[in-house]
């Protein structure tokens, strides 16, 4: 588990282990690929909570982090009533990730 002690969602687990296939980070040991998933995992959170941070009011915000800390599928319900745009921002801000990533 990472240090932000959260589970990696599939989706995104194997984003992040397509993003090291496509810098040619094919075959690393498994406790190192771990390690590296992990660490790619946190830096994509720090940059998706800056996007929220962009698009919300602070009030939203803060009930936000409360429904993420307890139920992943209502704070993710709560995000899309507030901004209908946020799987768009959300995108953008992974695409972004990558390009840093692989550059």
């Amino acid at each position: 588990m990472n240090r932000l002690d959260i589970p990696i969602p599939v989706e995104i687990r194997t984003f992040l282990t397509d993003l090291l296939k496509e810098a040619k980070i094919e075959n690393p040991d498994p406790a190192l690929k771990e390690m590296m998933i992990d660490d790619l995992y946190e830096r994509l959170q720090v940059r998706l909570i800056q996007v929220l941070a962009e698009h919300m009011e602070a009030k939203d915000l803060e009930k936000y982090e409360e429904l993420a800390g307890v139920d992943q599928l209502k704070a993710m319900e709560f995000l899309q009533s507030k901004n209908n745009k946020m799987p768009e921002y959300f995108l953008q801000a992974m695409q972004e990730f990558r390009q840093t990533f692989l550059s």
